[in-house]
């Protein structure tokens, strides 16, 4: 049995132990908010603190395909909006604290195309400027399969890049199985849109599996037809949305970033139009053990969305990639589908730009044009 002072002693003995523990946590507490503002005066003062200077790095995406037809949208200004794959851009990454290098960042640009045996194409820049987006290859440069293109491209300022890529085979032809016409819903704008219907175009396309070891395909849709029907039809001519219904092999969608679209829009409760990016069907030869490739493409239209309301041909364009530019795309697409999940590895985008950022790719191509009368 405990005595009075027996229990006198363990509560000052409980008394201590209160005491020592909140003192713990107050010396600790302190401790973190001297530490903390130490750092917080010792880097800012009263001064903003600028990361340490990194190395500037010219940048490229160039995607070039072989073919020359034209398939420039008619409505869209050329400045915003390019339709076919024969272009090249350029810039250069700057650090964002010093916002004056932006409208002057590359200084005595120039850029090459060249084989071991001869020079392509060559470009020089004698005045300041800020980027070259866009630039288009002349339609008399042609590719040869089996032929290795090499890119240089330098400036003032920064290393020169350089890039090399190997032209694939040409692609094998599209069949036709079948075409219909579906009737889809659609779901209105918070605006004025005069159409409470909306269609799907549905086209059974098979191509030859060659069987070919590191065949790598990308499919793009172009489309032909009327933006605004009212009060005077304006003309649409360039890529257009498209979903892969059904497919017997795998494969992934992602963006083109040569290509854009127009789409109807809803801006300040009114109808407008915005540009998007296009995107392309990317899928490996080696993936499906079939003969054919058999795939099902649903093309929307007559909506509140997709850029064409009546649409008169389609064109269905098929790539043959270089391995490069498959593997760069396919960590695009990576990035984008696990970007907001906090847990996913970190994405790098392995371009084949030496010294700098971005990819150099050429591709061969096949079609299937394709007349029609959706209205």
């Amino acid at each position: 049995m405990k005595t009075n002072s027996s229990n006198h002693v363990l509560m000052y003995i409980k008394k201590i132990k209160i005491y020592s523990w909140k003192s713990l946590v107050q010396f600790f507490a302190m401790g973190f908010i001297m530490v903390f503002l130490g750092l917080t005066t010792s880097c800012e003062g009263n001064e903003r603190y600028f990361r340490p200077n990194l190395p500037e790095k010219l940048c490229c995406i160039g995607i070039l395909d072989d073919d020359t037809i034209n398939y420039r949208n008619y409505y869209v200004d050329l400045e915003d909006k390019r339709s076919n794959l024969r272009f090249l851009s350029f810039e250069k990454s700057i650090q964002s604290e010093y916002l004056s290098d932006l409208q002057d960042s590359m200084r005595m640009f120039s850029f090459k195309i060249f084989t071991l045996n001869k020079e392509v194409y060559s470009y020089h820049s004698v005045k300041t400027i800020k980027n070259l987006l866009y630039f288009e290859v002349p339609d008399t440069i042609k590719f040869v399969s089996g032929e290795t293109y090499y890119l240089t491209a330098q400036e003032n300022n920064s290393k020169e890049i350089s890039a090399q890529s190997t032209v694939p085979n040409a692609p094998p032809d599209i069949s036709l199985i079948s075409i219909k016409k579906e009737i889809m819903s659609t779901i209105p704008l918070n605006c004025y849109h005069p159409f409470d219907t909306a269609y799907s175009g549905i086209f059974n396309i098979s191509i030859k599996n060659t069987k070919e070891q590191n065949q790598f395909y990308a499919i793009i849709v172009y489309g032909k037809g009327i933006f605004y029907p009212f009060p005077n039809p304006i003309p649409y001519s360039g890529p257009t949305d498209f979903f892969i219904r059904e497919s017997n092999t795998i494969g992934f969608y992602s963006e083109l970033q040569e290509l854009k679209i127009r789409h109807h829009a809803c801006i300040d409760n009114e109808q407008g139009s915005e540009i998007s990016p296009a995107k392309a069907y990317y899928f490996c030869g080696n993936q499906s053990p079939d003969d054919n490739f058999n795939l099902t493409i649903s093309i929307p239209f007559h909506n509140s969305y997709s850029p064409i309301v009546w649409l008169e041909s389609i064109r269905i364009k098929l790539l043959s990639l270089p391995q490069e530019l498959y593997e760069y795309e396919k960590d695009v697409y990576t990035y984008y589908r696990n970007k907001d999940d906090p847990f996913s590895e970190p994405i790098n985008l392995e371009g084949n730009v030496k010294n700098g950022n971005g990819v150099f790719a050429i591709c061969k191509s096949s079609s299937l044009l394709l007349p029609l009368d959706f209205h």
